[in-house]
């Protein structure tokens, strides 16, 4: 794994080195994603991984993978814009796992993120994240409220 993910310190392959490591899957491809994920300065890099993490794990959706990846820190990254990414790409793979992180999340200080949360929340049932839900009812961002309200409302 180490010789792949070496060479993605380099620009000219790079997409494709991110693409290779999506189809490995393995909690070390992973985890080389979610890295490059953080770190990446540019959209197309910051795209790629997260289609690369999102194939890698509808591919092989093995909750022991989510567990491994400790990257997904990603949600307390300094920059919003990768934490509300970061709780879309979750969303599309709801486990046990995935709720517990999103529902830390819920607390997060941008409202877009929380907004996101509030989506990704909705579709489970699960008491912890209807709980989230409910304490979401009463932020201070009117949009994230009256989400939180109307998914709670849906699901009772």
């Amino acid at each position: 794994m180490e010789p792949l993910a070496s060479l993605l310190s380099d620009e000219t392959i790079r997409l494709e080195v991110i693409e290779a490591l999506g189809k490995i899957g393995s909690a070390e491809a992973l985890g080389h994603l979610a890295r490059m994920l953080h770190e990446s300065q540019d959209s197309a890099t910051f795209g790629a991984c997260l289609k690369a993490i999102g194939q890698a794990l509808e591919s092989q959706p093995d909750e022991k993978l989510l567990k491994n990846i400790g990257s997904w820190a990603l949600l307390s990254s300094p920059a919003a814009a990768v934490r509300r990414a970061t709780v879309m790409a979750l969303s599309r793979f709801p486990s046990r796992v995935v709720m517990r992180h999103l529902v830390a999340a819920a607390k997060d200080s941008d409202i877009p993120v929380r907004r996101a949360v509030v989506e990704a929340l909705a579709q489970y049932a699960d008491l912890a994240a209807r709980a989230a839900l409910a304490r979401c009812c009463l932020d201070l961002d009117p949009e994230v409220a009256s989400a939180a309200w109307r998914h709670t409302e849906t699901a009772g």
